[in-house]
């Protein structure tokens, strides 16, 4: 319990009440979660307790699975399924479809992915991460492979060398090296991709190169291990969406575009869908 209090303290939240009374508004999506609403309130408050959660759903009597990370951050309710698998499985089909998901977080995702029918490998750089998504797909009787990688990393040996499709969500923005990240992910899927992630349209931006690719980038400090909601090095790396989609398509995936794009407290982000047709 005492690493569970560090991760809280240092997200300035130490106290983080389980009661879905002082955080869920009127009308938060509620879940059919039979194996927690199976737990006394006592055994789920315990379960909240256990691990470092920094967001949360509800089950359908409205208690909370999970914590919410703040007042003002992940206070709300995650929806499940999020409504880019919609967007991934309208455009491509999910039922059957071996799926790559980076960045697990904490399995709010690929719980939604695995119910619309997909065979999910998720992974994340987090420890913890990987025990809260096994934790959160275990209560949503989900079958899921879930595995450590730190995707600033070569891909691990356990991981197959194929699939069809690539949800990454929210990972892109966190990274150092993106444009190496997305080299040696990119030839392993071999139907589509949806990724969603800040850009550097509006900044002012260097030049960097991989591989003859060339890019235009903006830095950002990241706020280091502790902080869930941060890349694991020093810095990142945030990508022009021009760069970026002439990246995925140098990858194969010819018909790539953007699909949504919005402002965010913290910048530009987009939503490509990408495709090898």
């Amino acid at each position: 319990m005492k690493f569970v209090r560090k991760i809280k303290e240092a997200a300035g939240f130490a106290n983080k009440p389980v009661s879905a009374d002082l955080y869920a508004a009127a009308g938060e999506e509620r879940l059919s979660i039979p194996l927690i609403e199976s737990l006394p309130d006592e055994e789920l408050s315990r379960l909240n307790e256990l691990l470092p959660w920094a967001s949360f759903v509800l089950d359908s009597g409205g208690r909370m699975f999970g914590a919410p990370y703040s007042r003002s951050k992940r206070s709300s309710a995650q929806p499940m399924p999020d409504y880019r698998a919609g967007i991934l499985d309208s455009e491509f089909g999910l039922k059957g479809r071996a799926v790559l998901e980076a960045g697990c977080f904490e399995g709010n995702h690929t719980v939604g992915l695995a119910q619309s029918g997909a065979l999910v490998t998720a992974f994340d750089g987090r420890v913890e991460n990987v025990v809260k998504t096994q934790v959160r797909c275990s209560f949503f009787a989900i079958k899921a492979n879930i595995v450590y990688w730190n995707a600033e990393t070569q891909k691990p040996g356990y991981i197959a060398d194929r699939f069809d499709l690539l949800h990454h969500v929210g990972v892109l923005y966190h990274l150092s090296k993106p444009i190496a990240h997305l080299a040696s992910l990119l030839p392993l899927i071999e139907t589509g991709v949806l990724l969603d992630t800040h850009v550097a349209d509006d900044m002012e931006t260097q030049v960097d190169t991989f591989q003859g690719l060339e890019y235009r980038y903006a830095n950002f400090r990241e706020a280091g291990r502790e902080p869930p909601f941060a890349g694991l090095t020093p810095s990142a790396q945030w990508i022009h969406s021009e760069d970026l989609l002439s990246t995925i398509r140098y990858f194969g995936f010819k018909n790539a575009r953007i699909i949504e794009d919005r402002s965010e407290p913290n910048g530009k982000r987009v939503c490509i869908i990408a495709s090898r047709n």
